[in-house]
């Protein structure tokens, strides 16, 4: 490979999977470990849930509606454990899997609604993680397809549907997004990482 060459590779899925983590250090040669780059968007995780059901769903050509969405988180938060899908919104777990096999500084860890609303200081902080200089696209630092303004979500929030629902898969998520800003936040980050922010309360949001 040139030493030049930057080959980019995404997926939805890759966080999900930490034995995806050991099968790439296992084929990707020694050598390169050292170059690899990890970008990881989070969003927060009972709209990261509301929105992958929703997904799912469409993925299976059908329509989930508010009551069908409603009854599933029912039943999911009375027995949680049941259902690992749930487990998608533990971001501290799924990167404590991934910094076993590589080093926390190759991990850029961005926060969805400030990447979405800071596109320029994001790209930035992204090339900068890349070692790529962001001077000569400073003009053109903004995603094309995604409005920095407020905007409507796609499907009703849980917070509108079931207040006290909301509540409870919160909670849920609650020990698990305390320990995911404490260990991106920590000392021994790449020097792009920005302080990770807060995710606003799912259950209590004034942008809707």
């Amino acid at each position: 490979l040139a030493d030049s060459a930057l080959y980019l590779d995404a997926s939805t899925k890759y966080l999900l999977d930490t034995g995806a983590a050991s099968r790439m250090k296992a084929t990707i040669p020694a050598a390169l470990h050292s170059k690899l780059r990890f970008i990881v968007v989070l969003r927060e995780p009972v709209e990261r849930d509301r929105s992958w059901q929703g997904q799912k769903a469409r993925t299976a050509g059908k329509v989930m509606g508010d009551e069908e969405y409603v009854h599933s988180v029912r039943v999911r938060t009375q027995s949680p454990w049941t259902f690992p899908e749930l487990r998608h919104g533990f971001y501290d777990q799924l990167l404590l899997g991934w910094w076993q096999q590589f080093p926390r500084s190759q991990f850029l860890v961005l926060n969805y609604d400030s990447l979405r609303v800071n596109q320029t200081d994001s790209l930035s902080r992204i090339l900068s993680f890349l070692d790529l200089d962001p001077a000569p696209m400073a003009a053109e630092m903004k995603m094309a397809r995604w409005n920095e303004d407020p905007h409507k979500a796609a499907v009703t929030p849980l917070s509108h549907l079931d207040a006290e629902l909301c509540a409870a898969l919160a909670a849920l998520y609650a020990p698990h997004v305390q320990e995911l800003y404490r260990i991106v936040n920590a000392p021994g980050r790449h020097p792009a990482q920005p302080e990770f922010p807060n995710f606003h309360h799912p259950c209590n949001d004034s942008r809707r």
